[in-house]
């Protein structure tokens, strides 16, 4: 097994080691119930179109695993779990398999499994616009993630430190593959700066990827076995990220939230920051390797109803109404959109 292979078993490992480790900032954003509500919970729609595919519900099972053997046991029940409760999955990053053909299975066992379903190849910005096709023939993806991870890779011994042509393989990526692009980050958040850049290049899908969830340049720090914690302290959190997208992205862009959310109420409030998705990830995986793959499905179909209730609430009848939704800020969140909205 080589040290790409153990890297990747030992993101799991750390992950879940890690899980209670976070922040949550969605604390911060305040729902305000409609008491006049007439909406009727049997007729909630939550129901997005997105690539050209149905899902029942604005929930994405976010990149996590693939690349080492005997990791498609993984991919393999988040893709039956997507197939079940009809929502959008996306693997983890696919260097692995361009490398190792004999890897290849352990992600293209998702459209195996879900042949129909709404998938996302994943890949590093920093990768050759062929290795980007490479990835998405490699699961027949509906879009890509394009990953950027420099705090991550900085804190790795074996990682990445030239990031020069990371705008030019965005660009270039936009004009020529054939799916959409979806830009994502993974744990530090995306800024308006970043975003009006990304823009700029043609991108219209951003994966926040903000602070508050899975660290993972604490996780590489983790696996060295430093005590300094230098690139795992920085980061926008994921509520203030969302805003800082939208404030700078046009109507007809897409926006995953991404980066601590846990629960049924933090997918809402993502979406009345202005999200389409959510994203988990370490959630997920969480529940599958404490409970299996049985209670994993149940619990996102639980999530679903949750969230239709909290509609009810909120007087909303479908996804469309969300954006007549109401919220107060308080407290770090506020403080940061006060100076930077």
């Amino acid at each position: 097994m080589d040290i790409r292979e153990m890297r990747k078993i030992d993101h799991i490992t750390e992950t879940i080691k890690s899980y209670d480790n976070y922040k949550n900032f969605f604390d911060d954003i305040i729902l305000i119930p409609i008491s006049s509500s007439t909406s009727d919970l049997n007729k909630v729609d939550l129901n997005i179109k997105l690539y050209g595919k149905i899902l029942n519900a604005p929930i994405l099972i976010n990149a996590m695993t693939g690349g080492a053997q005997g990791l498609e046991k993984y991919n393999e029940a988040f893709a039956r779990a997507a197939k079940e409760n009809k929502i959008a999955m996306a693997v983890g990053s696919q260097k692995a398999g361009l490398i190792n053909k004999e890897l290849i299975k352990t992600y293209s066992v998702v459209r195996k499994v879900n042949p129909d379903g709404l998938i996302f190849a994943n890949i590093s910005a920093i990768e050759s616009i062929e290795n980007m096709k490479r990835s998405v023939e490699m699961i027949q993806a509906d879009a890509i993630q394009l990953h950027i991870n420099h705090g991550q890779e900085l804190s790795m011994a074996e990682g990445d430190r030239d990031f020069s042509n990371i705008l030019n393989n965005i660009e270039e990526a936009v004009k020529k593959l054939h799916v959409p692009v979806i830009v994502k980050e993974v744990g530090t958040g995306i800024s308006k700066e970043a975003a009006r850049k990304f823009a700029e290049l043609g991108v219209r899908n951003f994966d926040t990827g903000g602070l508050g969830g899975t660290n993972f340049p604490y996780i590489e720090e983790q696996r060295l076995g430093s005590s300094n914690h230098l690139l795992s302290e920085i980061g926008i959190p994921t509520p203030a990220s969302i805003i800082e997208v939208k404030s700078v992205v046009d109507y007809n862009s897409i926006i995953f939230a991404s980066g601590g959310i846990r629960t049924s109420m933090h997918i809402v409030k993502a979406l009345l920051l202005g999200a389409h998705i959510a994203g988990l990830a370490s959630y997920f995986l969480k529940k599958y390797t404490d409970f299996g793959e049985k209670f994993l499905s149940e619990d996102i179909a639980k999530m679903i109803m949750e969230i239709k209730k909290i509609f009810v609430v909120m007087n909303f009848q479908n996804l469309e109404d969300v954006k007549n939704g109401k919220i107060v800020l308080k407290n770090e969140i506020k403080e940061w959109i006060d100076q930077r909205i």
